[in-house]
């Protein structure tokens, strides 16, 4: 497990999203920066029983790092209709990406994952 403090997914590779989604698996991607402070403070929210739930429904955690520019993380933010972080979207085989609010909380998430994954 990730554990509150060691929050660290993979970073996102186009290629390992892609596998994961054509062999079925639900992938989550944290659009982040260092410079973001929001996003600094969702990454609290991301606690053991969130970390469970990721790994209950058998969710891929990737992060997409926009600290320095990046035009594939531009491209991607504006395929979700935004233009910059925090965004964190939920890329199901077969449907179009869910994203969530903007500020997030565990209680949040858990209700997020929920509602997507029972569709």
């Amino acid at each position: 497990t990730f554990g509150l403090d060691l929050y660290a997914p993979p970073q996102l590779g186009e290629a390992a999203m892609q596998a994961a989604l054509d062999g079925g698996k639900p992938v989550y991607v944290d659009f982040t920066a260092r410079w973001c402070s929001t996003c600094q403070v969702n990454k609290a929210s991301y606690t053991d029983e969130v970390l469970a739930a990721f790994k209950k429904y058998g969710i891929i955690m990737m992060k997409a790092d926009k600290t320095r520019t990046n035009p594939a993380i531009d491209q991607e933010l504006k395929n979700l209709g935004r233009t910059a972080v925090p965004v964190n979207a939920l890329y199901l085989p077969g449907r179009k990406p869910a994203v969530t609010r903007e500020l997030l909380s565990p209680a949040y998430l858990l209700e997020f994952l929920e509602k997507e994954m029972e569709r």
